[in-house]
């Protein structure tokens, strides 16, 4: 078994096990989403998009060798470093360096675009999730 069937695997037993504890949450209350809606709504779509990846992966025979190996560790650093960056630096700066440095480094797009992309998918997260839907951000060394 290859990555590429064994991670989505793993990720659809987590999108499996957000989704019921979402459920625990609330989906709706008092005429307005409640807190388990957003959660529920990104764990279906996680599932659906994984489930097209199992299907999709399950008629093809691929070795080893064609995973990229560092490609994919690269990636796990980043999402770990993201995780913690949220904790010290605060949501909009992770999110910024995050979008940078997977671009810009990982996938080879040029760093003025990456910058650009990162100021835009930041800025618009930021103002979603805390101005629009008040949601408590980490905020980190600025709070």
């Amino acid at each position: 078994m290859t990555p590429s069937k064994i991670v989505p695997a793993f990720l659809m037993v987590a999108a499996l096990v957000a989704a019921a504890s979402s459920l625990s949450l609330g989906i709706w209350s008092f005429g307005a989403p409640g807190p388990g809606l957003f959660p529920l709504a990104a764990s279906v779509i996680m599932i659906v998009g994984l489930l097209r990846k199992v299907i999709k992966t399950s008629h093809t025979h691929e070795s080893d060798d064609a995973t990229d190996w560092v490609r994919f560790l690269q990636y796990c650093v980043a999402i770990v470093g993201f995780v913690v960056g949220v904790h010290l630096l605060g949501t909009g700066p992770a999110i910024f360096l995050f979008i940078v440095l997977v671009l810009g480094r990982i996938e080879q797009v040029g760093w003025m675009r990456s910058t650009a992309i990162a100021a835009i998918a930041a800025a618009t997260s930021w103002s979603v999730f805390h101005n629009l839907l008040s949601v408590p951000l980490p905020q980190g060394i600025w709070s």
